[in-house]
């Protein structure tokens, strides 16, 4: 049985290494994954990550990695990715060069290389090893059954390359998503499961003037104010502020001048022009709302 001071541990330690505690999810799940890899090692342990573009999903995961000294492999899914882009890496020129007859390769593999997910299961048999695999909802959905195959079998079955096991005490999945598609009952059953949503404003407020400690709190406060008037309307809005962008746009008000603060905050809450008309706010009024930061 663990006791409170081993979680509290945890939680120390994650801290330190960069983690922001907005919430108790992401640390209990955390600590519950990795307690699989010590105590059960015979399955891969697998986190999923979902929720708002911005939340903080790929942080923990960074963070994840340098509290536990592993090697972190992260790759980036793109729409209507296949499970052969986990797989192989391809040598494009060496593709073109091939078919121009310039360096014609001796045998199939010399066109590509390991993936991502080859990568992963290779390291884990080495040391401490974290796969980030972002954004699998763009992923086409027979990915999940082929991810779920891998993880449920500690080892990835292709006929180009074989067997490859991995060592399920030393790797860690996590998973996110953006809520672009729903992912498979089969692989959500087999995964800890985190919903991050925005920081509560005064979480976020405390945030924003952790990073920069000079910026005025009534003007942080405002403008986390008209961040969340967007994000109530996320339905309507092609994109919605996330808490890093209100960070940079809060910096970028301490050092621009005090007549273009209001192009400032409408340059980083709307990213679209389509989503102008949901900020009520002209960039008039809004450099008036931010005159204190911007030197006036």
């Amino acid at each position: 049985m663990k006791t409170n001071n081993d979680y509290a541990m945890f939680r120390r330690k994650l801290i330190a290494a960069g983690y922001e505690p907005l919430s108790q999810e992401p640390f209990l799940q955390g600590y519950l994954a990795l307690q699989d890899l010590k105590e059960n090692a015979s399955q891969v342990s697998t986190l999923l990550f979902d929720g708002e573009p911005g939340a903080g999903k790929t942080y923990f995961a960074e963070c994840v990695a340098k509290m536990l000294g592993a090697k972190l492999l992260r790759y980036q899914l793109t729409p209507n990715a296949g499970a052969e882009q986990l797989l192989y890496d391809l040598h494009f020129l060496r593709i073109i060069q091939g078919m121009a007859g310039v360096d014609v390769p001796k045998s199939p593999q010399d066109l590509f290389s390991s993936g991502i997910l080859v990568q992963a299961f290779q390291e884990s048999l080495h040391g401490p090893t974290l796969l980030l695999l972002d954004e699998f909802d763009k992923a086409l959905p027979e990915v999940d059954s082929f991810l779920l195959g891998c993880l449920q079998d500690k080892a990835i079955h292709d006929p180009h390359i074989g067997s490859q096991p991995c060592d399920p005490a030393n790797l860690l999945v996590i998973i996110t998503k953006n809520d672009q598609r729903t992912l498979s009952n089969a692989l959500m059953r087999r995964t800890r499961r985190v919903y991050l949503g925005f920081p509560h404003p005064d979480q976020e407020c405390a945030l924003l003037l952790k990073h920069i400690p000079t910026f005025p709190l009534q003007e942080a406060r405002t403008l986390i104010s008209l961040a969340n008037k967007l994000r109530a309307q996320k339905e309507k809005a092609l994109k919605v502020p996330s808490t890093p962008e209100l960070i940079r746009c809060a910096n970028d008000l301490l050092v621009a001048p005090a007549e273009v603060a209001g192009s400032v905050v409408e340059q980083w809450l709307v990213a679209f022009p389509q989503d102008r008309s949901l900020l009520k706010q002209s960039t008039a009024e809004l450099a008036g709302l931010f005159k204190y930061a911007s030197g006036r």
